[in-house]
């Protein structure tokens, strides 16, 4: 995870005493994760729920619009702060319309922080349980540390590294052998005698990918049989779940190599048909047509280029602005955060190369950075926010299984995969 330099606003890992760049002491380097005394049911302060946030390894908190000591004014935001006036606590939520709800407000900082958890287990985690003490059912070692971690956080604790073998709770997983058999037939996918994917069954034949459960001793395995029939042994003990999803991410990742190979061989399809040797009047036409065509495009491509704004950061009248995905973000001073300006189209778009700062933020903007504001949207999906509104974000959480349904009009080649490795 990183961190700001408060001295010179340089980016390092949070867990470094000291600013790599500077030498400047690093007042938010990670600790050793806390550990809860003896009988406590859970964090009982904003503090101790920032650090339990990160131990328990949830999704980054404007990923899901929780904040923790944080007062937001955008739609769709939840959490909890402390009043700098009056001292209470405050748990809110904001709708779409901008309305504040709020569900405690008090000077018992421990019933606030509960009633916060309750909000972030039931509404914002889908109904998954959060566990307050996090006992260990399942430790792996860290394959970036070393240190054993539970098996279901999705980053270390203590290096901040993603968890490669992290196991999944969303509800569209399978966590049986049974539901990853249904998972199986309801995407159509292949017979297994095609993908070489066999669920439930202990398999000796060569190539061969499996799920069984042991009848001696109830463990659970998992396996590969690689092309020389010797077997590799992915997992086995006692935790279905934890064995159900390592074959699941296997089987999802071979799909996802069927399809692209399917995409590759259809683009490099080779229409078949007569073709005559000299061109006619008509073919020149078409040619000439083609041409003008791409020409236009690229003479439109060249006038977007030049007036659509960069993304990035302005400076327009004592403001601090934000240009992204054909919208205009200002820094409120007095809110202390990012909002939308709607008027500010009027008079940035036509002139915006005149007030245009920097793509990336810098400690002597006077404000903070906007990646850290709940309107940023990351690279990854900003081609497909760019033609909605940013506001409307009904999506609470977001769902872990993509699109694996199979097409009875492709064809499956076990032979592509890789049979040599261990897994």
């Amino acid at each position: 995870m990183k961190v700001k330099c408060e001295y010179c606003g340089k980016s390092f890992e949070d867990s470094l005493e000291k600013c790599p760049y500077c030498d400047a002491p690093n007042a938010n380097v990670r600790k050793t994760p806390p550990k809860l005394p003896k009988g406590a049911i859970g964090p009982s302060t904003i503090e101790e729920m920032k650090d339990w946030y990160r131990t328990n390894g949830f999704p980054p908190q404007r990923d899901i619009k929780f904040f923790i000591g944080k007062n937001k004014v955008s739609p769709y935001s939840q959490g909890i702060y402390q009043d700098e006036e009056t001292k209470e606590f405050i748990v809110y939520k904001i709708l779409s319309n901008g309305t504040r709800n709020v569900r405690y407000k008090g000077m018992d900082e421990q019933k606030a922080v509960q009633e916060a958890i309750q909000v972030l287990e039931k509404d914002v985690l889908g109904n998954q349980k959060v566990d307050l003490g996090r006992v260990h059912a399942t430790m792996v070692p860290c394959v970036h540390c070393g240190e054993m971690i539970d098996a279901s956080l999705m980053t270390c604790p203590y290096c901040g590294g993603p968890n490669d073998m992290s196991q999944r709770s969303a509800q569209e997983e399978p966590q049986t052998i049974e539901e990853l058999k249904k998972w199986y037939k309801d995407r159509h996918l292949p017979p297994e005698d095609i993908t070489r994917f066999f669920i439930g069954k202990d398999i000796k034949e060569a190539k061969a990918f499996g799920i069984y459960k042991d009848n001696n001793s109830g463990d659970f395995v998992v396996y590969k049989n690689k092309a020389d029939g010797s077997r590799a042994v992915r997992y086995k003990g006692k935790d279905e779940a934890y064995a159900v999803n390592e074959l699941y991410q296997r089987l999802t990742s071979e799909i996802v190599s069927q399809k692209n190979r399917n995409r590759a061989n259809t683009s490099n399809r080779v229409p078949t048909g007569h073709h005559s040797s000299s061109l006619t009047i008509v073919d020149w036409i078409g040619t000439a047509i083609l041409a003008a065509i791409i020409i236009g495009i690229v003479w439109f491509a060249i006038w977007i280029w030049n007036t659509v704004p960069d993304k990035g950061y302005y400076n327009y009248d004592g403001y601090t602005y934000y240009y992204q995905n054909n919208n205009w973000y200002k820094y409120d001073d007095e809110l202390e955060d990012w909002v939308k300006d709607y008027d500010a189209k009027d008079y940035l778009d036509e002139n915006w190369k005149d007030y245009y700062t920097q793509k990336d933020y810098d400690s002597s903007f006077d404000s903070s950075d906007f990646m850290d504001s709940d309107y940023y949207t990351p690279p990854s999906s900003s081609s497909s926010s760019s033609s909605s509104n940013d506001d409307d974000d009904d999506d609470w959480g977001s769902s872990w299984d993509n699109d694996y349904s199979w097409d009875s009009s492709d064809s499956w080649d076990s032979g592509s995969s890789d049979w040599d490795s261990d897994w």
